[in-house]
């Protein structure tokens, strides 16, 4: 069994599913009710049900507080930057988490340089679209997002190059570290003001204090270093077990890191753009679907705008123009 909670923290389509999982299926405990191939043919884990499912902290809080969990667990929390609720934020899960249990384990998962954002982007826009139909936030586009695995449109690629951006869930390293300490501190203005005052109510009996916060207990880790061969072996596996959180056998979770790099289909993007840019050569990959066209048209930067009539032409009749090797 866990001896406690972990927190893993990630917009969709950044391998946190698949992070929980190799937690579950390792531990000693979960293990043997934990499916040995989450795997489905989506290159999600999701064969592997999450209880709770994927929820942002205050759906969470809920959940917790209608369940009240008994034992330690992995819990999968999403936070992204968010345009008007801070609450989504990952610093603040991370402190939010680390105040409510100050043993328990956090996982931030970001995306650092504009190529892995534009990938989390894809693999949420193929892999997760159930993320724009359940939020109202996004409202209604008029267009079908449930449609990544269908040609792509004209339509849809303008809407994407326009405003994807905005619309979609982005997890950056910026200032993750600063807003996680601005957010402590304000927490110890708070407490040290009351507990000064009124100590018979705010005390270390009940509240967490700043002292008790490890910022050892947070692995901060890129989207792009989960898809490399030993990212188990070099990174993940050693912090975990400095956390001293369960009695785990890693061999299973080892053994199977390959089988889900292989799995992960948007991985070409990062190649594909590369030659792009350096060889004018356009891989099938980057005329796959609507998102991927839109940041294709990205590319071509003012080039594209001096154009006449590009919003009415197919990705094929833009290149071709421009001179691009379109691969068959």
């Amino acid at each position: 069994m866990l001896k406690n909670d972990v927190f893993l923290l990630y917009p969709p389509g950044y391998s946190g599913n698949y992070l929980q999982w190799i937690i579950n299926v390792s531990e000693r405990d979960s293990a043997a009710r934990t499916v040995q191939d989450p795997l489905l043919p989506d290159g999600t884990t999701h064969g592997f049900v999450r209880r709770p499912t994927h929820l942002g902290l205050m759906r969470l809080l809920q959940w917790m507080l209608k369940n009240n969990p008994e034992k330690p667990q992995t819990y999968i929390v999403n936070a992204f930057q968010h345009p008007t609720s801070w609450h989504m934020h990952s610093a603040y899960g991370a402190f939010f988490m680390l105040h409510a249990r100050p043993n328990c384990a956090v996982v931030n998962i970001y995306a650092d340089t504009d190529d892995e954002i534009k990938h989390g982007a894809l693999n949420t826009y193929t892999k997760w679209p159930t993320f724009f139909d359940s939020t109202v936030y996004f409202g209604d586009y008029g267009f079908d997002l449930w449609g990544s695995d269908k040609p792509a449109t004209i339509k849809d690629r303008n809407h994407l190059y326009d405003s994807w951006k905005k619309d979609f869930p982005i997890n950056p390293n910026s200032n993750f570290w600063e807003e996680f300490d601005y957010n402590t501190e304000a927490n110890r203005l708070w407490y040290e003001s009351r507990n000064k005052l009124q100590p018979w109510e705010i005390n270390e009996t009940e509240y967490t204090t700043c002292d008790s916060i490890a910022k050892e207990r947070i692995l901060n880790i890129r989207l792009t270093d989960i898809l490399k061969d030993r990212f188990l072996e070099d990174i993940f596996v050693p912090w975990v077990d400095s956390q001293h959180i369960g009695e785990f056998d890693w061999t299973h979770a080892l053994s199977y890191h390959l089988t889900y790099v292989a799995a992960q289909k948007n991985i070409i993007w990062f190649e594909a753009i590369k030659q792009f840019r350096q060889l004018q050569i356009v891989d099938k990959f980057l005329l796959s679907n609507s998102l991927v066209q839109a940041f294709v048209l990205e590319e071509l930067g003012d080039r594209l705008q001096a154009l006449p009539d590009w919003r009415d032409q197919s990705i094929e009749e833009i290149l071709q123009q421009f001179n691009y090797q379109i691969k068959i």
